[in-house]
């Protein structure tokens, strides 16, 4: 899951995001290398939406072998370990709620804020789960009911700092974004 790589290949993945862009400190030389940390599919679902009950387990065993069960705990995994490898960057490329709950948009956002205080810049990209994904639900014991979602207005607006704000240029259809990790990249 998480990788060192060097300016080359982020060369090459920065190409394929669409590029780069920020105000943070450049790399001092052409060859020095940048550790970027990625990940996708986070599927983050806030505790607050659910009491872990029979609607929350029966929706967990029809699905598609995700492990929402486990989501805050493995998130917050994640984070530790981006924090204590402290990256040039964090990549989060997509679904990053469970199925675009507003709530959990929110509170992932929250824990992303506390990487970025601490120095490393974070990136977030929408996935096809993340904004009016029709399935955005809380759980309580057998009920399942439809909970808020996001626009993609929100979406921007819940992660603006992440990437949204220091973007050298901006797609407001797809929500993708240039953000410079480098002078180079």
């Amino acid at each position: 899951m998480i990788k060192k790589t060097h300016i080359v290949f982020l060369s090459f993945l920065c190409a394929a995001l669409g590029g780069c862009g920020s105000s943070r400190p450049l790399a001092e030389k052409e060859n020095s290398p940048l550790t970027v940390v990625t990940a996708t599919d986070l599927h983050y679902l806030s505790p607050e939406l659910t009491d872990y009950g029979t609607g929350f387990m029966r929706m967990v065993g029809n699905g598609d072998g995700k492990l929402t069960q486990y989501a805050p705990e493995i998130t917050d995994a994640f984070l530790e370990e981006v924090e204590r490898l402290h990256p040039d960057a964090l990549i989060l490329s997509g679904d990053l709620s469970f199925n675009g709950e507003k709530t959990s948009h929110e509170k992932l956002a929250g824990k992303l804020f506390k990487l970025q205080e601490q120095g490393i810049p974070v990136l977030v990209l929408p996935g096809n789960h993340d904004i009016l994904y029709p399935f955005a639900a809380q759980f309580e014991e057998e009920t399942v009911t439809r909970t808020e979602r996001v626009s993609g207005e929100e979406f921007r607006d819940i992660y603006g700092s992440l990437g949204y704000q220091d973007a050298a240029g901006k797609d407001e259809e797809s929500l993708s974004f240039l953000y410079e990790l480098s002078e180079w990249v």
